[in-house]
């Protein structure tokens, strides 16, 4: 009931887009949870926000927030991708993207950030040329002291990369 309410109402979006502005509050790791769960269905509805939680999103210092932004990133390239959307990344949407992407892939960070990192960094690749070769070099030298998932996904995109 209740994320339906957050579904069909703009000003409850708009409340958590502030909460996370204020990231500082007890609740902006909650609001970027319920974000990332209604992206995840509806991703629609944060469209007009999305500019908005990229620049927020730099803020973030912790994993799980930063883990619930890239998905979030990764629900947006998704729906760009998507060939019956109508939804457009805007270029600055997308430096901003890989530009917190690759901040976090190389920052000491939790499994889970890291690979939703490479993996918006590889679905946005085309964008600019220097991304594939970047991509790469930062998977082959961490592959070694990485955990199990990071060379799950990092294995899978390099090979990926490499066709």
């Amino acid at each position: 009931m209740a994320s339906q309410k957050l579904i069909e109402s703009e000003e409850l979006r708009k409340q958590a887009v502030e909460i996370i502005k204020n990231k500082d509050t007890e609740y902006s790791l909650k609001a970027l949870m319920v974000l990332e769960v209604l992206a995840r269905e509806h991703f629609e509805y944060l469209k007009p926000y999305l500019p908005s939680l990229i620049i927020y999103g730099k803020e973030y210092n912790d994993s799980s927030s930063r883990r619930c932004l890239t998905k979030i990133y990764n629900f947006a390239i998704n729906s760009a991708n998507k060939f019956e959307s109508n939804f457009n990344l805007s270029n600055q949407s997308k430096s901003g993207i890989i530009e917190q992407s690759f901040l976090w892939l190389v920052s000491k960070e939790k499994t889970a950030v890291k690979v939703f990192c490479m993996q918006n960094l590889y679905e946005l690749r085309e964008e600019e040329h220097w991304i594939s070769d970047q991509l790469k070099g930062i998977l082959e030298k961490d592959m070694a002291q990485s955990s199990a998932g990071f060379k799950s996904r990092g294995i899978k995109i390099l090979r990926k990369l490499k066709q």
